[in-house]
C-alpha cells in the first residue's frame, strides 16, 4: 500500500481506561518559521505567540497541512512567533478500504512497532475513541481528548510561554472536526490566551436544532422539521437510498449531525453536557465559518452523501449558507462568530489558508459578522413561513410613510 507517509513525531501522553493508566500517543508533524522540523513538544520557545493547529481532511496528509500552516504564518509575516502542529488522525478504515483514498506508505511498519499507537475506524472528525489496539494494549481516547491533552502540553508546560493565541483550524473532514470541537470542547479557556476556531469548507455541520432545508436556493432559506416528502427526496440523493422514512426520522437529529441524544459519544457523555450546553459553547466562542465561492458541486466525489448530511443542502455552499441561517435562527449566532465567503476559491484548504480572510482569521485582528450583515430580516423560527417578506413589506411601507410625513411637514 502506498500513500501518505505516517509522520515521524509523536505526541504521547497517560490515559486512564478500565482503573488502569495507558501510555498512548498519535503521529504529528511540526515546525516554527520556514521551518517543518520538529519543535513540539520537545524544544521550548520563548518567542512563539501562536499554536496553530493546522487538521488534515479526508486522506491523513498531515505533512501538506503542516506546510499549509507554516506557508500561512510566512505570509502573514508572523512566522517566527508561530508554532504550527499538524496531527495526524490515522483511520485504519479509511486507510484498508477499496473504495477509500486514504493510505500510508509505511503503516504495517508503523502498527506493528508501536502498539500504543491511537488509531481510529470510523469518528474521527467527530471525537469518537480510537480503536483497541489489542488485548495487551486496549486503552482508547477521543480525538477531541487529545486535542485537549495537545493544547494543555503547549500552553501549561512551561515551554511556550509567551503564547497569546490558540488557533485550531481544519479543512473539509478537519472543517467538520473544528466545528464539533467549537461545540464540545472541554479545554478550559480562562488561561490567558485567546482560542480561535477557523471552520474551512466542512461538508456537514452540527445542527442545534430540528429545522431543516425544506426550500430555497439562496437567503432566506425555509426551514422547518423535515417532512416525509423532505426525508424521501433526501433518501433518493443520498448513497443510502434503502434508507427508510422512520429510520431517517429517528437519526437525522443525532449526533453528531444535532443534539439529541448525546450520550453516544464518550467524550459528550463524560463531561455530561446537555445540549444547552453545547449552544452555549458555541455561541460564546470565537468561531469563523469559511467557505470558498467555487465549492459549489453537487457531485463532487468527497461530498458527504449520508441522508443526513443530504437534509443540509445540495453542496457545500450551499450547506454553509443554510448552517448560518439555522445558527442566527436558533439564536446561536455569537457575538464573536464570522461567516465568509472566499472569493474564487474551491474546495481547497491550501488557498482557503491563504486567502486574505483566512490569514486575518488565523493571525490578524479577529472579524465579526451579524445575522443581519448577512441576511436582511432574517426570521427567527417561530415566525410564519413567509414572515420574512411580510417584514420587509413592512419595513418598506414605514419608510415611505415617513418620507411622505418629513414631506408635508416641511408645507
Amino acid at each position: 500500500m502506498s500513500g501518505n507517509p505516517i509522520a515521524e513525531d509523536r505526541f504521547t501522553f497517560e490515559v486512564t481506561y478500565a482503573d488502569s493508566q495507558h501510555t498512548v500517543s498519535i503521529p504529528f508533524a511540526s515546525g516554527i518559521g520556514r521551518s517543518s522540523n520538529s519543535f513540539f513538544p520537545s524544544r521550548p520557545n520563548q518567542n512563539v505567540q501562536t499554536l496553530l493547529i493546522s487538521q488534515h481532511g479526508m486522506g491523513g496528509k498531515a505533512l501538506d497541512y503542516l506546510q499549509n500552516g507554516i506557508d500561512a504564518a510566512v505570509a502573514a509575516g508572523v512566522a517566527p512567533q508561530a508554532l504550527v502542529v499538524a496531527p495526524q488522525w490515522v483511520d485504519v478504515g479509511q486507510a484498508y478500504s477499496d473504495t477509500s483514498s486514504e493510505s500510508y506508505d509505511n503503516l504495517e511498519e508503523v502498527l506493528a512497532n508501536e502498539p500504543n499507537l491511537l488509531t481510529w475506524d470510523g469518528g474521527r472528525f467527530f471525537g469518537a475513541r480510537s480503536k483497541p489496539r489489542s488485548p495487551d494494549y486496549p486503552a482508547r481516547a477521543s480525538s477531541y481528548h487529545v486535542l485537549d491533552r495537545l493544547i494543555e502540553d503547549a500552553t501549561t508546560s512551561g515551554r511556550f510561554p509567551n503564547i497569546q493565541s490558540v488557533v485550531i483550524v481544519g479543512q473539509s473532514g478537519g472543517g467538520q472536526m473544528v466545528n464539533r470541537y467549537a461545540a464540545t470542547s472541554q479545554f478550559p479557556v480562562s488561561r490567558g490566551f485567546q482560542v480561535r476556531y477557523v471552520i474551512m469548507n466542512p461538508g456537514t455541520y452540527l445542527y442545534m436544532g430540528p429545522r431543516r432545508l425544506s426550500s430555497g436556493n439562496s437567503f432566506p432559506y425555509q426551514m422547518t422539521t423535515p417532512t416525509e416528502e423532505m426525508m424521501a427526496t433526501a433518501i433518493a440523493a443520498s448513497n443510502n437510498p434503502n434508507q427508510t422514512i422512520n429510520q431517517l426520522s429517528e437519526q437525522y437529529n443525532r449526533y453528531p449531525f444535532g443534539l439529541e441524544p448525546l450520550n453516544n459519544y464518550w467524550y459528550l457523555s463524560n463531561a455530561n453536557l446537555s445540549a444547552e450546553d453545547i449552544r452555549n459553547n458555541y455561541r460564546s466562542r470565537r468561531v469563523a465559518h469559511l467557505i470558498g465561492e467555487n465549492d459549489n458541486n453537487p457531485e463532487a466525489a468527497s461530498l458527504p452523501r449520508a441522508s443526513r448530511a443530504m437534509l443540509q443542502g445540495a453542496h457545500r455552499l450551499q450547506r454553509a449558507d443554510v448552517y448560518f441561517q439555522h445558527l442566527c435562527g436558533e439564536q446561536v449566532w455569537g457575538s464573536a462568530h464570522a461567516f465568509r465567503i472566499v472569493p474564487n476559491v474551491g474546495h481547497n484548504g491550501r488557498n482557503t489558508m491563504l486567502s486574505p480572510i483566512g490569514l486575518q482569521c488565523m493571525f490578524g485582528e479577529w472579524p465579526t459578522d451579524s445575522c443581519r450583515s448577512v441576511i436582511r430580516d432574517l426570521d427567527p423560527p417561530e415566525l410564519a413561513e413567509r414572515g420574512w417578506f411580510n417584514r420587509l413589506l413592512g419595513a418598506a411601507q414605514n419608510l415611505w410613510r415617513e418620507g411622505n410625513a418629513r414631506l408635508f411637514n416641511r408645507h
